[in-house]
């Protein structure tokens, strides 16, 4: 089988011999769309009559990627090339075939419990090039996804799962991920509280604007102990003002970093998601109780991770939506906003960045109505 290799760097005219090919692989090592039509055009007026064709498509960037002609067609395209007419419709055909070849392709990968083989849904996969975050995509409830675009390697993470770091010539169809082991700390729970259910947060206060999460998108809102008493936590609590389609979340609880003053440790052990229903509003409860989690003396900082837009059996589409709830007007710096997707910058004291954006920019006072914090409220207990 005669072997093509066509690099990047070399020219179309360079990468072919004009001569009569029974069996050619070409061996792609560029990125350009143009470049491929270009040569496939020409080597497939220079095969013989039932020639194999193979074409594989490798890249560092994005390795694997192949294309098969099928025999018929290529004897189709030797037999059209008797004409002028022929010519013109076998440049349509390669090159609507190689265009929308190359413009659809992704990798499809199904991310894996190691030990139970069961899938991991939701998982969240980072992108990254040049030790920089490109972009990023999260599996379905099923644990597949299509990796779309370039990288040097894949961060696979999930709550109750150990961090993954995948390079791109190591990325399978199926890529394992281990659950973590976790040293938990005995807490000792306090039953002298009044009440064995107390409602705590901002879910009563009064309603001012709104506030939302889109896909990628952790929006956090730390909620103090005022009792000083640990507790467990029973449920969560918000208002839905509008949900234009069934969208997934993530639900994150962190320690408040009292050095940075923003979220710090996850204290999740098991990844929890959950969904908010097309047309649903108002106030929404989801019960954790399941999760055995407690209510530190610090506090807890809340945080909502919106997924994307999905259907009824838990694919994500590929929309934009968003998740809209309701806020309260509040000057307290508590509310915090993280990108998951799109890049590495870390947390964001939103209430911070309007001081900032008010002093420093538009060197004017803000107004009270300008802080406003999402109307995050926990229940808890004290059995």
């Amino acid at each position: 089988m005669k072997e093509i290799v066509v690099d990047r760097v070399w020219g179309n005219k360079a990468a072919i011999k004009y001569e009569s090919y029974n069996s050619i692989k070409i061996i792609f090592n560029c990125l350009k769309v143009s470049r491929h039509i270009k040569i496939i055009l020409n080597i497939v007026m220079h095969c013989n009559v039932g020639s194999k064709l193979k074409i594989i498509y490798k890249s560092r960037r994005q390795p694997g990627i192949k294309y098969q002609l099928n025999p018929k067609f290529l004897n189709i395209l030797n037999l059209m090339k008797t004409n002028l007419i022929g010519k013109l419709l076998m440049f349509a055909l390669t090159s609507m075939l190689f265009f929308v070849g190359y413009c659809c392709y992704g990798q499809s990968v199904t991310i894996v419990n190691v030990v139970t083989g069961q899938p991991v849904p939701f998982a969240t996969v980072i992108l990254n090039q040049d030790l920089k975050v490109t972009s990023g995509a999260y599996s379905n409830e099923d644990g597949q996804l299509t990796i779309l675009g370039h990288y040097d390697f894949l961060e696979i993470s999930c709550i109750g799962y150990e961090s993954k770091k995948v390079f791109i010539d190591e990325v399978k169809e199926v890529i394992f991920l281990k659950e973590k082991t976790y040293q938990l700390d005995e807490v000792i729970i306090n039953s002298n509280v009044n009440q064995k259910d107390l409602l705590v947060g901002y879910s009563k206060e009064k309603k001012t604007m709104f506030y939302g999460v889109s896909k990628g998108i952790i929006t956090a809102v730390y909620i103090k102990n005022s009792h000083q008493v640990a507790a467990r936590i029973k449920s969560f609590v918000f208002n839905i003002l509008k949900c234009k389609h069934r969208f997934a979340c993530r639900l994150h609880f962190y320690e408040l970093d009292l050095l940075t003053g923003i979220p710090g440790k996850e204290l999740l052990t098991d990844d929890f998601v959950f969904f908010v229903e097309k047309g649903e509003k108002g106030a929404k409860e989801i019960n954790l109780s399941k999760l055995n989690l407690v209510f530190p003396n610090g506090g807890v900082c809340v945080g909502v991770e919106g997924l994307g837009a999905c259907d009824a059996e838990g694919n994500l589409l590929p929309i934009a939506a968003s998740l809209l709830f309701e806020s309260f007007i509040s000057q307290e710096m508590i509310y915090f906003e993280r990108p998951v997707l799109f890049n590495n910058k870390g947390w964001d004291n939103v209430n911070k960045r309007v001081l900032h954006d008010y002093t420093e920019v538009l060197k004017t006072e803000a107004s009270s109505d300008a802080y406003r914090v999402p109307s995050f409220g926990l229940t808890i207990s004290s059995e």
